[in-house]
Parts: C-alpha cells; structure tokens; sequence
C-alpha cells in the first residue's frame, strides 16, 4: 500500500490473461463464452459491455484468437503484444513512484483508496477501460503503429494506465460532491461523462513526460486548435440535442460522437486544461470534488467566448 497525501494506493500489475491466451489459445477457442466466464479479464470485459450498451462481439474475440493459434510457438513468443506487456510488467514500480504521484495530483487530497489491479488481456473489442478493475487489450491495434519500438508501445499503454486508474479516484469523490444533481438526469450523466472523460484525459495528456505516447491520436488533436473547437462544438451539439432526441437516439448519439468521435475526451480535456492554465491546478481539483456543474461553470468563466460550454434549457 502506497499513501500519497489522504490517498491510499494498492496498483497490481497482472499479465497472467494475455501469457494464458498465447500459450493456449486453443483452450479459449474451445468454448469462447466460457472462457469470458474464468477469466477475470473478461467477466470485467463482459461487465464493462454491459454498462455502456455495446454488446460482446464473440466473433471478433474467436477471429483475433484464432490468428494467434495460427501462429507457431517462436512466433508467438516474439508477437508485440506479448513482448509489449512483458516491457510493460517490467515498469511497474517506475509506474508507482511516478505515474502514481501525477493522477493523484489531479485529484481532491481527501481520504480515498485506489485499490486496483491492471489486468493485461488480448483480443478485446477496446483499447482499455475501468470497470471493477483496468483492462488492457495489448492485442489492439491502438498500440501497433508502424514504426513503435517495443519500448515505444509499452510507454503508451502505461501512459493510458495514468487514465484509467485516474478514473478510480474519480469514482470515489463522486460519493462526496457537493453539486446537487440535476433535476435532467440525462443532461447530468452527460456533464458527469464530460468531466469524467475530459479530465482523465488531460490527466494523461500531462503525463507525457513520464510517459511518452507520440502518437495517440487524442493528444495531437488536443494540440491542434482547429480539433479543439470542432470537438468543443461537437460536444455541444449533444448537450443541445437532449432538446430535440429521444433516450435511445442520444445514447447512441453520445456514444458515436462523444466516445468513438473523441469529443467527450478531446473537449473535455480541453476544459480541464483551460482551468489548469487560467486558473491554477487547484481550481482545477476542486471541480473534482465538487462535481460536473463546477467543473462547466469554472471552465466557462475563463474560456475563450466562442468556446464556451452551452448548457440547454430543458
């Protein structure tokens, strides 16, 4: 247990799920939802299928399984994934001792515990995400680019770890905000995955130094003004669309533009970065603590006018 502040961390790193699946993938192959049943990668991935309403894609996991069976044992060993989680298994105590400090010092130092196992797995449909635990998908074609050294691949995957494990502390001031809810609840889910996504966004983007992640498509966007405002303006027109949609055509609205189309991560990381750099990084904190209205309203008291955050009347 590491103690930052109030904060509490116990960070474990496991690749078994990934060494399992190349060593036999056969055995996944057999029974694919069985195996989504006794691997805890999976039942999170299961999990974490169910909470954003996109289904698991059995073909997709049985086809990236099987190029893996496919494969003979020396190529197996030398495949980027497997050698990428290995360099990543490698930087776990550099992750400790200096990814750790960075999140926790985007977060409100009250007594909280990140107790959270990074589970390394392959042959997802996703990147990475946080649900009961953090998940890695090192088969994805995210970290592939052409080009990457090893060494390269492995510094973007632990420089997304900064984003999901940020996302755990997140969870734990959310108990305690001092927002009250909106009476919309879907306009308020909206501003809660905003600052939720936004801000472990740039709680990454600010860990490149530790981290490098050269080609990560959210940063270069990030550092492209012209991206910032089509992501703002996108962000908005979704805001504004809880006028004019119904609850299924949002949801999917939010999850093609503000997930897949980056404009939650982009815009929102914008946000956050607009409070640090106009205000101060402890403005930025309390935002955390207080909740999504904060986080809009401190945002929009410094931001450049035609970059404001508009709020619908609902």
């Amino acid at each position: 247990m590491i103690r930052i502040g109030n904060i509490q961390a116990d960070i474990r790193f496991d690749s078994g799920a990934v060494e399992r699946l190349f060593a036999s993938p056969e055995r996944a192959l057999a029974d694919a939802e069985a195996y989504w049943e006794t691997e805890e990668a999976m039942r999170c991935a299961r999990g974490w299928h169910k909470a954003v309403g996109v289904p698991a894609d059995f073909e997709h996991f049985r086809a990236a399984v099987r190029e893996i069976a496919e494969l003979g044992p020396g190529e197996r060993e030398s495949h980027p994934a497997l050698r990428t989680a290995r360099r990543v298994m490698q930087q776990e105590r550099r992750f400790l001792e200096e990814g750790l400090p960075h999140l926790c010092g985007v977060l409100p130092d009250r007594p909280a515990t990140l107790d959270i196992r990074i589970l390394l797995a392959a042959a997802l449909r996703t990147n990475a995400f946080a649900h009961e635990q953090v998940v890695v998908n090192m088969t994805s074609r995210f970290w592939h680019v052409e080009g990457l050294s090893i060494d390269e691949r492995a510094s973007w995957v632990l420089n997304l770890i900064v984003h999901e494990c940020w996302h755990g502390g997140f969870c734990e001031n959310r108990e305690r905000w001092t927002d009250a809810p909106l009476g919309d609840q879907t306009l308020w889910s909206l501003l809660v995955n905003i600052q939720n996504e936004g801000t472990a966004t740039y709680t990454n983007y600010t860990a490149r130094q530790i981290f490098p992640a050269r080609a990560d498509q959210d940063f270069r966007m990030l550092d492209d003004p012209a991206e910032v405002a089509q992501k703002v303006g996108t962000m908005n027109a979704i805001l504004a669309a809880r006028c004019t949609l119904d609850e299924p055509a949002l949801r999917d609205l939010a999850w093609r533009e503000g997930v897949l189309g980056r404009a939650f991560y982009v815009g929102g990381a914008h946000m956050a970065r607009t409070i640090d750099e106009r205000v101060g990084r402890e403005a930025l904190v309390e935002t955390i603590a207080a909740g999504p209205c904060s986080f809009v309203r401190a945002y929009n008291a410094v931001a450049d006018a035609d970059l404001r955050v508009r709020l619908p009347v609902v």
